[in-house]
């Protein structure tokens, strides 16, 4: 980023004031001269050098002091606050000499050797300054190409070390266990009887005779979305260790998500008992008017066909999508010994790298329990936790921008196996 023509005069003041100063301080012997003998300017010389080492000291130890109180204080208001130190000290002695001209000289020397004193330590303190910003210039840059970042390096409060310190910090600190969901389309050759009671996404569900199918508002049958068996799942606390989940949801351009609760045009069912002996057959339940997700055309379906799953057990971290987020992030600027800064959003706070690390694994995430990942701000119900999650995959879309579906439950209800007051909702990458 090119710098601004102050910050280049900045830049030449403190740089060249050793020339600067060379020039005032033969400026200064022929003043000594003038006023009466080479005895008096190289007395004035002297006690120059005297006031220069004392004040170098004394501001030596002011810099140490204001560096531990304020560690933040920007280079150049610190020498604006010196050289302002440095103006009023030369004008109160100026004003005396307007009285007084005989201690004209030595007063020259006493405001001669505070000045290029303060000017000495404001240069010591802006060459480390500029060292340790040339070192988090040279790691910005070699942590990501200039075309490709989304954020500028002089809006940011961390250096790319420490926010990639805190986004670790976060994983560590707020992991939870969790399951990654894998689907992969189920071969047509497979029975309908040795995957009916199988973890599925879509196809005819495992459903009992003489019992009554979910149907939307307009009496239509809904579609399975996925059945889960948790006998193959992966053990999550507070979750079941067995017992069959079926998800159904209406076809359409709302995929059944209504703005309340009640489950019409979707439904959460929960079988603590199920037998593959008692299952209708795929034929009896197609009489009946059940048909799977891949009899539909065109986008009515988040589900082009059937998919089989696979799962494995994961560590769950919360996201900048989450409001827990909000209390993870201070918690672990504290454990760093870190400052923290209030922010409405983290553009300033987390880098390219650093949000790669948040973010983990940038495959689809379909999941159950651990924390939900919305594609835009959700206001969702406080005590709820991730029931299931549904990502955009190969042959699953939902809408125009794959987006991802959430089935929500309050944690007592799910603890209680009670799927009455699951919440639902679906979301689209912004654009």
């Amino acid at each position: 980023m090119e710098r601004s023509e102050v910050e280049k005069r900045f830049d030449y003041l403190i740089l060249h004031k050793r020339v600067i100063f060379c020039v005032l301080l033969i400026v200064l012997l022929m003043h000594g001269v003038v006023l009466g003998n080479f005895v008096q300017a190289v007395k004035s010389f002297f006690v120059s050098l005297g006031f220069f080492f004392g004040s170098w000291t004394c501001g030596f130890l002011v810099l140490i002091t204001v560096r531990i109180l304020f560690p933040k204080i920007t280079t150049r208001r610190f020498f604006r606050v010196l050289s302002s130190i440095a103006i009023l000290i030369i004008a109160f002695f100026g004003y005396l000499d307007c009285h007084d001209s005989s201690y004209l000289a030595s007063r020259s020397s006493h405001c001669f050797g505070c000045l290029f004193a303060i000017l000495s330590i404001c240069e010591l303190y802006y060459i480390e300054k500029s060292d340790e910003d040339s070192q988090t210039n040279a790691e910005a840059e070699t942590d990501s190409d200039d075309d490709d970042a989304e954020y500028k390096e002089s809006d940011m409060v961390y250096t790319n070390a420490q926010s990639l310190a805190i986004a670790k910090k976060i994983i560590e600190q707020s992991s939870v266990p969790a399951v990654k969901i894998k689907a992969k389309p189920l071969s047509e050759e497979v029975p309908f009887e040795q995957r009916v009671c199988s973890s599925r996404f879509g196809g005819i569900p495992y459903w009992e005779s003489g019992e009554t199918y979910p149907t939307s508002e307009d009496g239509e049958p809904l579609y399975l979305l996925a059945q889960i068996n948790f006998a193959e799942v992966p053990n999550v606390p507070d979750f079941p260790t067995s017992g069959l989940l079926q998800i159904f949801i209406a076809s359409g351009e709302d995929f059944g998500c209504s703005v309340n609760d009640e489950q019409t045009n979707w439904r959460v069912i929960f079988r603590k008992d199920f037998d593959p002996a008692r299952a209708m057959s795929e034929e009896s339940l197609r009489a009946c008017g059940v048909k799977p997700c891949s009899d539909l055309v065109g986008s009515e379906f988040p589900l082009v066909r059937e998919f089989e799953l696979s799962f494995e057990p994961l560590q769950s971290p919360v996201n900048q999508s989450c409001y827990e987020f909000d209390d993870a992030y201070p918690k672990a600027v504290k454990t760093l010994k870190l400052r923290y800064y209030d922010k409405a959003n983290y553009t300033s706070v987390f880098t390219n790298e650093a949000n790669d690390v948040l973010w983990g694994d940038k495959t689809p995430y379909h999941q159950i329990g651990g924390y939900p990942n919305f594609t835009e701000d959700m206001d969702r119900p406080d005590g709820y936790v991730l029931l299931f999650q549904m990502d955009s995959d190969n042959g699953i879309m939902w809408g125009e921008n794959k987006g991802l579906a959430h089935f929500l439950i309050p944690r007592e209800d799910l603890l209680n196996l009670d799927f009455s007051n699951v919440f639902y909702t679906w979301d689209n990458v912004y654009l």
